[in-house]
């Protein structure tokens, strides 16, 4: 962090605004909820609750109920459009493995794949289906 502060400076890239106390500590507390996703997975292995599989599947859970029902950034009819996304994104990550081969499948990187994915699934059909409100990034 010091390393990019100090080259942030010699090279005068600007600076955002200072954000007041009161807001900052509002943004915050709005992340604990995304902040607790961690907690259950270190939390959930290290105590011995879940395997790390598990820990992974119940972080999954709870990442879905925050993403619905506390920043509420899906409705409940774009459950299945999610779901429809997230197989054709594990297709195709499983697809480019067998391509490369079982000896490099663990160094297919993910932007090599959501590119795989944007470019050979029709997102803006998808996202007309649920209202635009679907973003992909």
């Amino acid at each position: 962090v010091v390393l990019v502060l100090i080259t942030a400076r010699r090279r005068n890239f600007p600076t955002g605004e200072v954000i007041p106390l009161r807001e900052a500590l509002k943004i915050a507390l709005d992340a604990v909820w995304g902040l607790l996703t961690i907690v259950i997975i270190l939390g959930g292995i290290l105590s011995g609750a879940f395997t790390a599989v598990e820990s992974g599947a119940v972080a999954c859970v709870y990442a879905l109920f925050c993403t619905m029902v506390i920043y509420k950034e899906y409705k409940w009819r774009d459950i299945f459009v999610l779901c429809f996304v997230f197989c054709v994104f594990v297709r195709i990550w499983n697809t480019t493995a067998k391509k490369v081969g079982s000896e490099n499948r663990h160094s297919i990187r993910r932007s090599e794949t959501a590119a795989l994915v944007f470019k050979y699934s029709r997102f803006d059909f998808i996202s007309q289906g649920c209202g635009g409100s679907l973003e992909l990034v």
